[in-house]
């Protein structure tokens, strides 16, 4: 296959990507979208060399596996989401109970609690604790 210049399509795709991330904030501007990858596809047909030709079953490839990228990114994120409010919801579980910090450290009762960067907290007494310090968990004093 002969060299191409390629960077009219990652500017284009960068410009598109701009547009597109300013009405939908959950995109990442640092992938390669379905409608970039198409118009990369397009380019490559459009310069190959006609004496080596890529076969087809290469391009179905290519988009079958672009595809399967996008399917378990789209999981992934779903599963991310999930993991958050079952943190939550957990969490949420916590509240108005008795628990222990650190092997009986600090004891006190949970009065609310929060998730920051996917991990969850709690508030004893107005001062945040991970639930992952939690060592044992009351009915109530």
């Amino acid at each position: 296959m002969s060299n191409y210049d390629v960077s009219s399509v990652f500017s284009s795709t960068s410009s598109s990507s701009t547009s597109t991330s300013e009405t939908d904030s959950s995109d990442n501007s640092n992938t390669l979208g379905q409608e970039a990858f198409l118009e990369l596809l397009v380019t490559e047909l459009q310069y190959q060399d006609p004496l080596n030709p890529m076969e087809g079953t290469e391009y179905v490839t290519q988009l079958a596996q672009f595809s399967t990228v996008e399917q378990l990114t789209t999981m992934n994120d779903n599963m991310s989401s999930f993991l958050q409010y079952q943190g939550l919801y957990d969490g949420g579980s916590l509240i108005g109970k008795t628990v222990e910090i650190n092997d009986g450290e600090l004891s006190g009762e949970v009065s609310k609690i929060s998730i920051e960067d996917g991990k969850t907290y709690v508030y004893i007494d107005g001062e945040q604790y991970s639930v992952d310090d939690i060592t044992m968990v009351y009915e109530g004093e």
